[in-house]
C-alpha cells in the first residue's frame, strides 16, 4: 500500500497558520469540483488508511453514478498513496490534511490533542477528521462551492444523487438517524448500536446523520452553523452530530459535556448543558461483569443531553434571525445507518 516513506511536513503541521497551506488547499478544492443543476459542487469524504478497504467499493459506486471526482481528507502519512493503488482510475481523487486547512474558530487542535471520546465508533482520529471536516465544509461554503461530504461506506445508488441534493433551496442537508429500520444484527447484537432496540427508538427519532451531509455555497446562515459547530466541538468532548443536533434541535445524541469539557471549562459547562438520560441495554449485557454504578455499566451511554435554556433559546433565535432553512432526507430514499 505503501512505499514506507512518510511526506515531508508541511508548514501547517501542529497549528495549521499558513496562509500559503490554505490557498493551496482552496486550489486543491477548486481541482476537484464540478457542476451540479449549474452550480459548483464539490464532493469529499474523510478516512485514514485503516478504513481504506472501503474505498474500492466506494470509488466504483461514484464511477457507476457518472461522479468522477472526489475531495479524501485524512490526516496519516500514507492514506493518500494507498488509494492511488487501488486500480479505479475512473474517479479523480485529491487529497487535503486537516493541517492545510487550519481550525477556524478554534485554533488549539492539533492532531496529538484530540478528545478520546470513549466510544468504539469515535476513536481519537475519527475526532481529528470530524473537526478538520467541518473546516472543510465552512471554507468550501466561503469559496462559493455547494460541499456534500460521504462517510466512505454511503454508497451513491443513483446517478440521480446530486442532483436531488442540489435541487432544494436548504442551507443544510442531513441523512435522518431515526434508526426505524429493522436491522437484525442489532437485534441479535444490541451492544453496538443500544439506540436500535424498540424501547428507545422514540428517543433518537430527530437523530442526524452527519454521514450524508450538504451546505450550500453562499449562504450565510450555513457559515453561522457550521462555525457554532466548530466552536462547541472546541469547548466540549462531543462529536460533529451532536453539535449539529444541539444547535439545530436542542440537545446532543451520545455525549456527556458537563462531564467532559474541553476548553470551555466547568462553569461555562453548567451554563450549557443539563444532564442526560441514561441509555441502558438488555439485562443479559450488564450481567456479563458487574461494575459499580450506573456509567460503569457495559452498554450504558448518555442519551440526549439538553442544552440550558438560555443556551437553546440563544440559538434559536440566531437560526430565525438569519433564516436558517435545513432539511432532513427521507430515510426511504436517503438511508442513513442502520441499513
Amino acid at each position: 500500500l505503501s512505499t514506507g516513506t512518510p511526506p515531508a511536513l508541511s508548514l501547517t503541521d501542529g497549528r495549521g497558520r499558513s496562509k500559503e497551506a490554505r490557498r493551496q488547499a482552496r486550489r486543491t478544492m477548486r481541482s476537484v469540483t464540478f457542476s451540479a443543476a449549474g452550480r459548483p459542487t464539490l464532493l469529499t469524504t474523510a478516512l485514514n488508511l485503516e478504513d481504506s478497504d472501503w474505498m474500492p467499493l466506494c470509488l466504483r459506486w461514484l464511477a457507476a453514478a457518472g461522479l468522477r471526482k472526489l475531495l479524501l481528507l485524512h490526516s496519516d502519512d500514507y492514506t493518500c498513496e494507498a488509494q492511488s493503488r487501488l486500480g479505479v482510475s475512473q474517479v479523480q481523487v485529491a487529497c487535503l490534511r486537516p493541517q492545510q486547512l487550519g481550525m477556524g474558530v478554534g485554533e488549539g487542535w492539533a492532531r496529538d490533542e484530540s478528545p478520546d471520546w470513549g466510544l468504539a465508533a469515535h476513536p481519537v482520529e475519527t475526532a481529528y477528521l470530524q473537526r478538520g471536516k467541518m473546516r472543510l465544509m465552512e471554507l468550501a461554503v466561503r469559496d462559493g462551492l455547494d460541499v456534500i461530504f460521504l462517510d466512505v461506506d454511503v454508497l451513491v445508488l443513483s446517478a440521480d444523487f446530486v442532483p436531488r441534493l442540489a435541487a432544494h433551496d436548504s442551507d443544510v442537508a442531513f441523512a435522518s438517524d431515526r434508526r426505524t429500520i429493522r436491522n437484525p444484527d442489532f437485534l441479535v447484537h444490541p451492544e453496538w448500536c443500544p439506540a436500535s432496540l424498540p424501547p428507545y427508538r422514540t428517543y433518537v427519532a430527530d437523530w442526524l446523520d452527519t454521514g450524508l451531509l450538504y451546505a450550500r455555497a453562499g449562504s450565510e446562515a450555513a457559515l453561522w452553523l457550521l462555525q457554532e459547530v466548530q466552536s462547541l466541538m472546541d469547548s466540549f468532548v462531543i462529536t460533529d452530530a451532536d453539535g449539529f443536533q444541539a444547535v439545530l434541535s436542542g440537545h446532543a445524541q451520545l455525549a456527556d459535556p458537563l462531564r467532559s469539557p474541553r476548553a470551555a471549562g466547568t462553569m461555562l459547562a453548567n451554563q450549557t448543558w443539563l444532564k442526560p438520560l441514561w441509555l441502558q441495554t438488555t439485562d443479559r449485557l450488564s450481567q456479563r461483569k458487574k461494575r459499580r454504578g450506573l456509567s460503569g455499566q457495559p452498554g450504558i451511554k448518555p442519551l440526549n443531553a439538553p442544552l440550558a435554556l438560555a443556551r437553546w433559546e440563544h440559538y434559536s433565535k440566531q437560526a430565525v434571525a438569519r433564516g436558517l432553512k435545513w432539511h432532513v432526507y427521507p430515510q426511504e430514499e436517503f438511508g442513513g445507518s442502520p441499513v
